[in-house]
Parts: structure tokens; C-alpha cells; sequence
């Protein structure tokens, strides 16, 4: 199976006067330093390392192109429009208090709302064998009004937008810092587990 692992916060955006482009970086972790679409496309490459080509044909989208999130979330639709699964990497911040993970998918989607479940269901197990219980936010589904739902309504595959946890939760993101292997894993036994369902 096609599986397009993007990672969310990857427009590009240019600065006047010089001739040079970055990605929007999304949230900033607990530790004030590391941006949420470099910890989340370290995650999407190891993903890709984990899985074998023979299994799946797993592809990192870590570039969007256009100048606003429309046009971004466009690119990147044209961009996976041949994969079976697209899976947005993202984690959420708050008020460096909130903890959980959560995952969305389009409302009507019943293939990408039990991909969410499976996701989450996953990452709970691991987190149970690691002794942590960070609160289950749940699978949702995702209508016009919902952030980031662009990405959701516009791909052709099935579509989740995972958002592992906070990382503005000092507690939540030095657990994570310390075990990324985990949400590598975590996408990893996911994909896997929901793959019988689509054969």
C-alpha cells in the first residue's frame, strides 16, 4: 500500500528582500527550542527506515508550496493523490498544562475514522507499557469549522491528522523527547494493524 506521511507545518514561506524560504515551523515545545515540523519529519523519516519498501511504499511530504494555507493545503493534496493513506503529523499546544492525544478525520469518512481509532488505540497500548497514562482526547471528526480540516477535505486518500500530544506540556514533551522511538513505533504498528481491513 501507498502510505504519504506529511508533516504538518511544511509551507513554505518566503521573506522579502531576501532570497531565501522557510517552513512555518508550527508550535514551539516545551523546551523553547524545537518546532513542531522538525521533531514531527524526524518522526516521518525513521517511520519510512522502520517500514520496508517490500511491505510499504511509505513517502514523507515535509513541502508544501504556495503562499497561504490554502494553496498549501492544495499542493499537498495534488502531492499524495496517489497514496491509499495520508496520515498529518502534528502535536498540539495550548497552555503548556493540556495533555493527550487526538486525531481527526473528515466527518464522513468512515475509513479515516477508523484509522483514528486504531491510531489511538496503539498509542495507548504503548503508553500502558511504558507506565504512562496521558488522557485519551479521542478520534473526531473534522467539518469546515475545524482547524486544519483543509487538510482532511481536500486529499483524495483516506485522511487522519494525528496529534500525538502537547508539546508545550513540559511533562507530556520531555516523555516524548526522551521515547520518540515510541510514536515511531506507535504509526508504525498502527499502519500495520489497519491494513487487513483494507484488503
Amino acid at each position: 500500500m501507498k502510505i504519504a506521511l506529511c508533516i504538518g507545518h511544511s509551507r513554505r514561506i518566503e521573506h522579502p528582500g531576501r532570497m531565501s524560504t522557510t517552513n512555518d515551523g508550527g508550535a514551539i515545545a516545551a523546551d523553547n527550542f524545537t518546532d513542531e515540523w522538525s521533531f514531527n519529519r524526524s518522526i516521518g523519516y525513521l517511520v519510512k527506515a522502520k517500514i520496508p519498501p517490500c511491505e510499504h511504499d511509505i513517502r514523507v511530504y515535509d513541502v508544501y508550496n504556495g503562499r497561504s494555507y490554502t494553496e498549501a493545503m492544495t499542493d499537498v493534496a495534488k502531492q499524495v493523490e496517489a497514496a491509499d493513506l495520508a496520515v498529518e503529523i502534528h502535536f498540539n499546544a495550548y497552555n503548556g498544562k493540556a495533555q493527550g492525544r487526538e486525531a481527526f478525520y473528515w466527518h464522513n469518512s468512515t475509513n479515516g475514522e477508523e484509522f483514528a481509532r486504531i491510531l489511538l488505540d496503539v498509542q495507548g497500548r504503548f503508553l500502558e507499557g511504558e507506565g504512562v497514562a496521558f488522557p485519551m482526547r479521542g478520534a473526531k471528526p473534522a467539518s469546515r469549522d475545524t482547524r486544519g480540516s483543509q487538510f482532511l477535505r481536500k486529499t483524495r486518500p483516506i485522511a487522519v491528522l494525528w496529534e500525538w500530544g502537547f508539546g508545550d506540556n513540559p511533562e507530556e514533551w520531555e516523555f516524548y523527547r526522551q521515547n520518540d522511538d515510541l510514536l515511531v513505533s506507535v504509526l508504525a504498528a498502527a499502519i500495520r494493524e489497519w491494513e487487513p481491513s483494507m484488503l
